[in-house]
């Protein structure tokens, strides 16, 4: 006997969102003073503000598709951009000038507001999907 399986037209993903794919936490992010983040839902969309918000910021060149870079920031608990330091290059001079680009950009920036009043540490991964 074969059963229908009922089947629902998946959605497009946002634009924004597709983006926000592009941005991976290379480990989980961890709050200064050596504290593991809490796993709770408040938290989590924190971290997904925070990357939303790098790569609205993030202009990778054309032709450098597959390109990574490594950097961390350091936030404030009010959102300012405290450090931002490239921990991994690509090895593409473009790909490479725009990380470095970035860092100014985001100190420009203000982030979401930690939810639990701390500095947050983020390690995050810049991959170009252009």
């Amino acid at each position: 006997m074969q059963k229908r399986i009922k089947t629902t037209k998946k959605r497009a993903p946002s634009l924004t969102a597709e983006r926000v794919k592009s941005l991976s936490l290379v480990h989980p992010p961890r709050i200064a003073g050596g504290k593991s983040r809490s796993g709770g839902a408040e938290v989590d969309a924190y971290y997904a503000k925070i990357q939303a918000k790098i790569y609205e910021n993030f202009y990778p060149p054309a032709n450098s598709r597959g390109a990574v870079a490594r950097v961390r920031i350091r936030l404030s608990p009010d959102g300012r951009l405290l450090e931002y330091k490239i921990l991994t290059k690509a090895g593409e001079p473009f790909f490479d000038q725009e990380v470095q680009q970035l860092g100014s950009r985001l100190r420009h920036v203000t982030f979401e507001r930690n939810p639990k009043g701390k500095e947050t540490v983020l390690d995050v991964s810049l991959i170009s999907k252009e």
